[in-house]
């Protein structure tokens, strides 16, 4: 577990030209990194597209979706659901899920989770979702507006 108010810890994912990318080199704004089990999941679209939804209110702020399924599959389903408002992010070498201690090795996913970064990357929220269940919006959304005021 990433402890609160530490650094973004370095993690190797792909991007949406599925090459390398290491999530340190994440722009320096506010940081919401959405992770979905995968993007068959009720729960993980339904969390994506609230945040997609959350997104399109606060531009300041860049919203990241990580995901375990593959990049291709990612996009696809991104462009149906038009979930627009957020960069793309694969963790099929499971990198991130790993150093986030959110990987879960004998069902081979992500746990749906949520961590909010400052301007200095610094970890200041964060929630971990258990199956089944939805994350709490108002408390990542409210967290995220009092920090930037």
């Amino acid at each position: 577990m990433i402890e609160f108010n530490s650094k973004m810890p370095s993690a190797i994912v792909l991007d949406e030209n599925e090459q390398n990318f290491d999530i340190t080199n994440l722009p320096n704004d506010f940081l919401v990194v959405s992770v979905i089990r995968s993007i068959t999941d009720a729960n993980s679209i339904k969390q994506s597209h609230r945040l997609n939804q959350e997104a399109k209110n606060l531009p300041e702020v860049t919203f990241v979706t990580i995901s375990t399924n593959l990049m291709t599959d990612i996009k696809t389903w991104a462009l149906e659901e038009e979930l627009t408002e957020f960069t793309l992010l694969s963790d099929v070498n499971k990198d991130f899920g790993q150093v986030f201690d959110i990987y879960h090795e004998d069902e081979q996913y992500d746990q749906n989770s949520v961590f909010i970064f400052d301007q200095n990357k610094n970890l200041v929220y964060q929630e971990i979702i258990d199956d089944g269940a939805n994350p709490n919006y108002d408390a990542e959304i409210g967290n995220l507006k009092l920090m930037m005021d």
